[in-house]
């Protein structure tokens, strides 16, 4: 079987088990509880976050569900340089140990299409300010980024990520940030002199192989599912598309992190 049918295969997996987590997310999610705020984003510090997110889609009579504002706050650790939600996948502040600058990276996959993905820095050592996406030359997804600056990195302030089909703008979803705070940890972890990634890290990213099969897979599964939500635009086909959608950004991060090493 060609690897493409495998990640079909995984990736209907992978979206009902990411509809799964939706619906608990709201559970697993910390409390705001007590929370010192103010301090440098370096590696180990805490980041929290309220996340608030909106859905477009232009031209369609099919109306997006608006999501609820999300109360609790998101949680994460910056650990190689970046602080991710584990809940959504979202990168909630970068450290300045890295210079993204412009980036062109590519490939083909054994269905002999070609992937492309252009990458811009917002300028000295800042994080990635837009990401485009083109399979077979074609426009696929673009995400661009706004970022406050904070004390060792920068803090999301918010992300925009635009899905196209044949020219059109299939979906527009917004995730922006409220009430964000940073607090140290103890015995925080120091950053290697390799880019900020420890050595065991370090060996494991080299060409990056597992992330660009795990980003192969994902844009696959995003494709197919945009393709439906097109052709049949229902709730059905727009929760795969959002799940698809997670997917395909949580291994675009952990690829572009990888590709900044």
């Amino acid at each position: 079987m060609r690897r493409v049918n495998l990640w079909l295969a995984a990736g209907a997996a992978v979206l009902v088990a990411l509809a799964a987590a939706a619906c608990a997310r709201d559970a697993s999610a910390p409390d705001a509880g007590e929370f010192p705020a103010a301090a440098a984003v370096v590696e180990g510090a805490s980041v929290r976050a309220m996340l608030i997110e909106r859905v477009e889609v232009p031209g369609s009579a099919f109306p997006a569900p608006v999501p609820e504002a999300d109360e609790l706050r998101h949680e994460a650790t910056v650990l190689s340089g970046a602080a991710v939600d584990p809940a959504t996948g979202a990168v909630l502040a970068f450290t300045s140990a890295r210079e993204v600058g412009e980036r062109d990276v590519r490939f083909a996959d054994d269905e002999g299409h070609q992937h492309r993905i252009r990458i811009t820095g917002l300028g000295g050592r800042g994080p990635v300010a837009h990401v485009r996406y083109e399979r077979d030359g074609e426009p696929i997804a673009e995400i661009a980024y706004r970022w406050d600056r904070r004390d060792g990195g920068f803090l999301l302030r918010e992300r925009t990520l635009t899905l196209t089909r044949g020219g059109r703008v299939i979906m527009r979803h917004v995730r922006a940030t409220q009430s964000v705070m940073v607090a140290s940890a103890p015995d925080a972890a120091t950053p290697s002199a390799a880019g900020g990634l420890p050595p065991v890290q370090l060996a494991q990213a080299v060409g990056c192989i597992k992330e660009w099969i795990a980003y192969g897979g994902a844009s696959v599964v995003m494709i197919v599912a945009g393709e439906a939500f097109t052709m049949w635009p229902n709730i059905v086909t727009f929760n795969a598309l959002m799940a698809s959608v997670a997917m395909w950004e949580r291994a675009l991060d952990n690829l572009i992190i990888c590709q900044m090493a």
